[in-house]
């Protein structure tokens, strides 16, 4: 009974830990304007275990070719849009990695042929971001990011 007691209560705190987590990526991934602070989010993240992180990890690596050589700026933005791609395709109902994929694609540059779902992630997002488990604060930002 004691064990059941105090594994239940390391599950509590563990979720919650997680939950701690993705509000400071989602904090901080909103706050990057700079070389500076990209390196400083993927530093501070790309070892996060926390899995709602992967879709701004993967943001992010897109958003190092604006700042790489030139012979590495493909590189970048190709496994960053792998890895979003992928956790979309495992995560299709996620609301944010659909925002995130949103941003990403308003700002990159059209030659990249990376803006085939603006449109119906932004649909997806207005229908199912009422349902989502995402605080309400959150929610805010979000529809103020994906006007048009």
């Amino acid at each position: 009974m004691t064990w059941t007691i105090l594994f239940l209560s390391f599950l509590s705190t563990a979720n919650f830990s997680d939950n701690d987590n993705i509000a400071e990526i989602r904090h901080d991934f909103h706050l990057i304007e700079n070389k500076d602070d990209l390196l400083s989010f993927l530093d501070n993240y790309k070892d996060s275990d926390c899995d709602l992180a992967e879709p701004f990890i993967a943001a992010a690596s897109m958003q190092m070719a604006r700042h790489a050589f030139i012979t590495k700026k493909m590189r970048y933005f190709t496994t960053g849009k792998e890895r979003l791609e992928l956790y979309i395709k495992n995560n299709p109902t996620s609301v944010e990695a659909k925002y995130i994929r949103l941003l990403i694609q308003k700002e990159i540059p059209s030659f990249l042929n990376y803006n085939d779902s603006i449109e119906s992630d932004r649909e997806f997002i207005v229908f199912h971001l009422p349902t989502s488990n995402l605080p309400k604060e959150y929610q805010k930002i979000i529809l103020q990011n994906i006007q048009k």
